[in-house]
């Protein structure tokens, strides 16, 4: 399952959390690579790596699977969330 939440804050700004991005941002962490290794090993810009990161595009299932093979870890890290609403 994957929990996307906008927070409207008083001021009128919005803050978005994606549980997808968060968990491929972190896993990249893990891996000791950059943004830009990261696309490098799955075939995409940099851009697009970052959207993925920041929640503005969600991978489609098979760049998923390229990118648990890049990164060295399940899809299951990428796909379940395991945190606190």
């Amino acid at each position: 399952m994957i929990v996307e939440i906008t927070i409207k804050t008083k001021d009128g700004g919005v803050i978005k959390y994606n549980s997808q991005a968060a968990a491929i941002r972190r896993a990249r962490e893990e891996a000791g690579i950059s943004q830009a290794e990261a696309a490098s090993r799955v075939g995409i810009k940099v851009q697009a790596w970052q959207q993925y990161e920041y929640g503005t595009r969600t991978p489609k299932d098979s760049m998923l699977e390229k990118i648990t093979v890049a990164l060295g870890t399940d899809i299951s890290v990428l796909t379940t969330f395991s945190g606190k609403v």
